[in-house]
């Protein structure tokens, strides 16, 4: 039996689960974590994938998470996500991914969401080598305007 199903006989959910580890996982220990660990509140991933092509395209069912290392997390989990925070560091996701988000978040996907964070995995470049061209493809489409401090309006959330 593994450690992740021994720990699931001891308990049916836990409130905050964190790994953050300098080893690699590979894709079905990811997955088992990911089936049968039951998340309620906070969920921490900081570790790299050691399975080259791994995608995950199941829903993300966890109110705040935070993948440090998410090249494997895909568009598609993102869209069928009822998370309220969602950080995802090193990310695979493409502009046109980005920009898609946008565009099914504006039309009532994701409604719980509050805070979402991506940073793209840039293969060694500090940031994208032209950054004019990847504000247009991020926002195509979309109405942009200025974002104006409002003091009624919290710019913060709790995690």
């Amino acid at each position: 039996m593994s450690i992740v199903k021994w720990f699931c006989t001891l308990q049916s959910s836990v409130v905050d689960f964190n790994i953050d580890t300098t080893d690699d996982i590979t894709a079905p220990t990811l997955l088992c974590i990911l089936d049968n660990i039951k998340v309620t509140d906070h969920f921490d991933l900081d570790l790299k994938m050691s399975t080259p092509g791994f995608e995950y395209n199941k829903a993300i069912d966890i109110p705040s998470v935070i993948f440090c290392h998410s090249q494997w997390i895909t568009l598609q989990s993102i869209l069928n996500s009822s998370s309220r925070v969602l950080v995802l560091n090193e990310s695979n996701l493409t502009l046109h991914d980005i920009n898609s988000f946008l565009k099914h978040w504006l039309n009532g996907s994701n409604p719980k969401l509050e805070y979402i964070s991506i940073r793209r995995s840039m293969k060694g470049n500090a940031i994208e080598e032209d950054i004019k061209e990847a504000f247009q493809i991020i926002t195509k489409d979309l109405e942009v305007r200025e974002h104006e401090e409002n003091e009624k309006r919290p710019m913060r959330i709790s995690m």
